[in-house]
């Protein structure tokens, strides 16, 4: 502990010597006042201190403090909570205990810390082996962030090894720097068993077309065995065929087509007959929902040039079969322009004036447009065309603008899991420039520059009383895609921002003044959730009449819920519902007018940790190994124990911090100041002074 300050220390000396000066003028400048010596003392030693605390405080001294914390080292126990663990529970009842023992034993030397996983990761206790997914490089990739800067000294894993959601684990388990011990749970036996590894098919189909449905069968230990697959759809069998199993391994892929003849969400049912000595049976049946549409949205893709930009926007739209995308660079439309649904311009209108002509038909005919803003773009036509957002130069140079999500954005919904990618997407390159929004434009995104989110908006949806327009206010969105896909092997997250951009724009026809918007199909780990617009004459939104909803399952249970108001919609969160099929009707009034809509949706089953239930060792073994541990089975728990408290590295931690504190802003120095000076006012006062 020690005293800094910018004064030079002897200003201390004049701290003294204030104090003795006003305690000197006022008790020794006169003996009239008939005090004892002592008591005078005793008042002129109150008085001195008190102003010397006072001046002392006004020379800005700082406490440096130091404090020291010792850590124990941390070990993680890290215990697998899936279904495809529920049959080791029922054969090992004596598990759990041993499993809290083990962490009993451990508490003398470590801090421990229990924590379960499925497809994510939980602080709970409580294992119930019902989680449906089971994401290894998730939970240790997790406790790698959670523990970071911490004196993490080792993970235990237990599981069976069988993971069902995410990249393969080794990789994150390398990145932990820590030994990852495994305690290897479940059964390797293999028994017999014949299942629907996988079922490939399209999400849309179209009226009256044909779709195809890969169908993947594998089996184990029923070789000479005949089994017979079925598709059945609305009670009846669309499609047979018996299959021979010839081998104990066995693999075979069969293909059929059927027909789309029913507009909706339709539920296809595939399954194989059981065998006599089938342990699992669980995975001789899978569930898959096609949505039938009657017609695909028409996209006209116009770019003032080739850039990679056009490539990663295109190729994203056409992963939803909703779509069909004509790129043109010359300005020759394949189809009449009336014939599109939704224009994007990409740095159009351009410098050069390419394709002036069609961009402005375009504008004129009020089309949903979205624009991509880029160095090409002439800002002066882009600004006259009135599409929700004003951009004024101020220099040359771009911005490298990093994107900010608006959490009051309102005119589509964007899922957690693209919003938490969507913040470490790398930056696009932004005008330098004044923006102004117009009253009818909504930000999506706002520009992040270094680490300072700004007001400055880098994605707005516009919606005025006769169209709707979205303008992206940078280009590089190719660089999205790429780091989307080599962070999580996907392109999800992208696509689903360019995806709802195009299906707010294509929806700007619907002149309905009440409408729900929902996804046709669910997973039963999914919570329920929908939006609702009502909208009243002049089609501006409303949020002022409530909006109730029933929804109701196929036999007939109705569930009852209420929409709160969420900027200019209505948003509805029901939670999870039961695996099945459901209609909902929407209900409000608005003035003298009802108003009703009616759709329905499905929840649909997570049977993947059923698929599978032979654990693989072998993986967790190679877990251990590559961290520098080892791993152990159920009964080894003791010398896991061991093991883990004669490591050399499990050491306490010391940690020092240091911090600084004004004097005059601790509270226990004013409180010593106002009881000095309250005991020298009453001592006054009690011997008659004032």
């Amino acid at each position: 502990m020690s005293l800094i300050s910018n004064n030079p220390t002897w200003y201390v000396l004049l701290c003294i010597l204030a104090g003795f000066l006003f305690a000197g003028i006022l008790y020794y400048r006169t003996e009239k006042d008939g005090f004892e010596p002592s008591k005078r003392y005793l008042m002129a030693g109150l008085r001195f201190l008190s102003v010397f605390l006072i001046s002392f405080l006004l020379l800005a001294f700082l406490l440096k403090l130091e404090r020291r914390r010792t850590e124990k080292p941390i070990v993680v126990l890290l215990h697998d909570n899936t279904e495809s663990l529920a049959d080791f529970s029922k054969d090992n009842p004596q598990w759990l205990s041993k499993w809290a023992d083990f962490s009993s034993d451990l508490k003398n030397r470590f801090d421990v810390e229990h924590i379960t996983f499925g497809n994510d990761i939980s602080t709970t206790n409580d294992i119930l082996f019902n989680e449906k997914q089971t994401n290894i490089a998730n939970a240790l990739r997790q406790i790698r962030t959670q523990f970071f800067g911490r004196n993490l000294t080792a993970v235990v894993l237990a599981s069976d090894g069988i993971y069902t959601a995410g990249e393969h684990p080794l990789q994150a388990a390398e990145n932990l720097v820590v030994p990852v011990f495994t305690v290897a749970l479940g059964d390797t036996t293999e028994y017999k068993d014949v299942w629907i590894h996988r079922v490939n098919h399209n999400r849309y189909a179209f009226l009256g077309n044909q779709f195809p449905i890969s169908i993947e069968l594998r089996a184990t230990q029923l070789a000479n065995t005949r089994v017979v697959v079925t598709i059945q759809h609305e009670g009846r069998t669309v499609f047979s065929r018996e299959v021979n199993i010839d081998k104990p391994h066995f693999f075979e892929t069969i293909e059929t087509f059927q027909r789309a003849e029913k507009t909706g969400v339709q539920r296809y049912v595939i399954s194989v007959s059981a065998v006599e000595g089938e342990r699992n049976i669980l995975n001789n049946r899978s569930e898959i929902f096609v949505e039938v549409l009657d017609t695909r949205r028409k996209i006209l893709l116009l770019a003032a040039s080739p850039h990679p930009d056009i490539s990663a926007i295109r190729n994203s739209i056409l992963e939803s079969e909703r779509y069909e995308v004509d790129l043109v660079l010359d300005g020759n439309l394949p189809l009449p322009l009336e014939r599109y649904d939704v224009v994007i311009f990409h740095q159009l209108p351009a410098k050069t004036g390419v394709m002036n002509n069609l961009v402005q038909q375009i504008s004129t005919r009020q089309l949903p447009v979205w624009t991509i803003v880029g160095s090409q773009t002439d800002l002066n036509a882009f600004n006259r065309m009135n599409f929700g957002v004003n951009v004024q130069l101020r220099g040359q140079q771009g911005n490298d603008a990093f994107p900010h999500l608006n959490t009051s954005f309102t005119n589509f919904t964007f899922s957690d899991e693209s919003r938490n990618q969507l913040f470490n997407f790398p930056p696009l390159n932004a005008p330098f420039a004044a923006y102004t929004l117009a009253e009818s434009a909504q930000t999506f995104l706002f520009q992040r520059i270094l680490n300072v989110t700004t007001d400055m908006p880098l994605m707005i949806a516009n919606q005025d009383l006769n169209n709707r327009t979205a303008v992206l206010l940078g280009e590089g969105i190719w660089r999205w895609r790429l780091h989307d896909f080599l962070q999580r092997q996907n392109h999800d997250a992208v696509d689903e921002l360019i995806n709802k951009t195009i299906q707010y724009l294509s929806a700007s026809a619907d002149r309905r003044m009440f409408r729900v918007n929902s996804r046709t199909i669910f997973d039963e780990t999914e919570s329920i959730e929908m939006d609702a617009e009502l909208y009243n004459e002049s089609h501006e939104p409303v949020t002022s009449a409530e909006v109730t909803i029933e929804i109701t399952n196929a036999d007939g249970v109705v569930y009852p819920f209420t929409f709160s108001p969420a900027g200019t919609i209505y948003k509805l969160r029901a939670g999870l519902l039961p695996v099945g099929d459901y209609t909902y009707v929407a209900r409000t009034r608005l003035g003298n007018q009802n108003h009703q809509a009616t759709g329905s949706f499905s929840v649909r089953a997570m049977n993947v940790e059923q698929l599978n239930l032979r654990a693989d060792h072998q993986l967790l073994n190679l877990i251990a190994l590559q961290t520098e541990a080892e791993m152990v089975y159920p009964n080894q728990l003791d010398e896991l124990r061991n093991m883990l408290i004669s490591r050399e590295d499990a050491k306490p931690v010391t940690y020092v911090e240091r911090g600084f504190y004004e004097l005059i802003g601790l509270r226990w120095i004013l409180f010593l100041l106002i009881l000095i000076l309250t005991v020298e006012y009453f001592l006054r006062r009690y011997l008659g002074s004032y």
